[in-house]
């Protein structure tokens, strides 16, 4: 496996946490008052967290070939919550989003 590089610090990035959890969302169709696109569960896949170890900027990366569950499946809530609970989820959106 390629190691991801922290390009501001030219250092190869460390693993922080192995097996960690990435929800991937999607946008509904549906936006709020405000205009902005609501976002829903799509899939959820395994990976490492990476850190670099001079800025600390992460990463999630190291995925599997196939998502470990699909926002259609029985035990796709049981599984993101399983990954909450134990502080191992993030997610990410289908594109960029403005922060508040």
């Amino acid at each position: 496996m390629a190691k991801p590089v922290c390009i501001k610090c030219e250092t190869f990035m460390r693993v922080r946490k192995v097996g960690v959890a990435l929800e991937e969302r999607i946008p509904t169709g549906a936006v709020n008052e405000t205009g902005d696109a609501l976002y829903g569960p799509y899939k959820l896949w395994a990976g490492d967290l990476l850190a670099c170890p001079t800025c600390g900027a992460e990463v999630v990366a190291a995925f599997g070939m196939y998502a470990i569950a699909e926002h259609y499946e029985e035990q796709y809530a049981r599984t993101v919550a399983g990954y909450a609970e134990k502080g191992m989820l993030y997610v990410a959106y289908d594109r960029p989003r403005a922060h508040p």
